[in-house]
Parts: structure tokens; sequence; C-alpha cells
């Protein structure tokens, strides 16, 4: 066993008293002035080394990989939060109450419930101005509608 070298500095005054050479006072939350981070430079000065995964990555890159699932006869590769879904369906469609409950609450919040209309239809449209029709076909564009003409 090696034996530790002590430090050729003293962060305490020979008297005991808590100051050092320069008369800085040495305690809690005053560290001695040669072990303080330096001005301008990092307490990490390597950084993250690249590569290194976060816990987003992380539990991303677990809920991402691929399972295999006989469904049917039918052989799929399906992600493991789609096998959680399908597993959740599946208990709530034999009859889990708490299943059940979890599937309603992810439709409902995912918005899969809301009435939708199968048609719009769409009133006089001469009577817009040539810059409406315009602003009226780029907002068509942005939600992927289609105009069928009348």
């Amino acid at each position: 066993m090696t034996k530790r070298k002590t430090p050729s500095f003293s962060s305490t005054g020979d008297d005991g008293s808590g100051t050092n050479d320069n008369g800085y006072d040495v305690g809690y939350g005053k560290p001695p002035t040669h072990s303080r981070f330096r001005l301008g430079q990092s307490g990490n000065p390597r950084g993250r080394p690249k590569g290194s995964k976060n816990i987003r990555k992380a539990v991303e890159q677990i809920f991402t990989t691929k399972l295999t699932v006989r469904e049917g006869g039918v052989i799929r590769r399906i992600t493991k939060t789609e096998a959680v879904l399908l597993t959740q369906l599946s208990q709530a469609l034999k009859g889990s109450q708490r299943a059940a409950q979890s599937v309603v609450a992810m439709v409902k919040e995912l918005g899969l419930l809301d009435a939708r209309p199968d048609k719009i239809v769409m009133g006089d449209l001469r009577s817009l101005t040539d810059e409406e029709l315009m602003e009226f076909e780029r907002l068509l564009e942005k939600v992927s509608a289609k105009r069928v003409p009348q």
C-alpha cells in the first residue's frame, strides 16, 4: 500500500486560525485560492465525450428497437412501443377495466374520437377578391386539402 503525499502548501496558518498566507479566510464556502476555478477556464475542459448518450437518447433507443410478433399467423416486426400499445389494447378487449380506461384516455388525448366532417361544403367563392382567393388556396395547401371544381 502506498502512502499519500501531503501537499506542500498549507491552507491554514501555523496558528490554526483558518487564514492562509495572503490573509484570506479559509473555511466553509471559502476554499483556498489555489484550488478555486480559474477565471475563463471551464470546470469540465474536455466536456461530454462524443457518442455518450443522454437519457432521452437511451429511452428512445429502448422504445424504438424492433420485436418480432406473431399476429394471427402473420409474423411482423414492430417497435416495443407498438407492442406495448397492442398488449394494452388486447387486455382491454379481454375485459380489463384498467386497460380499457387507459386505452380510452389515450385515444381521447390524441383526438381520435373528435368528430371530423367527411366532406366540407363550400359556399360561393365569387365574392372573394383575388388576394383572398390566393390566401384561401395557400391555406388549403397547408392543410393538404384539394380544391374540387364546382
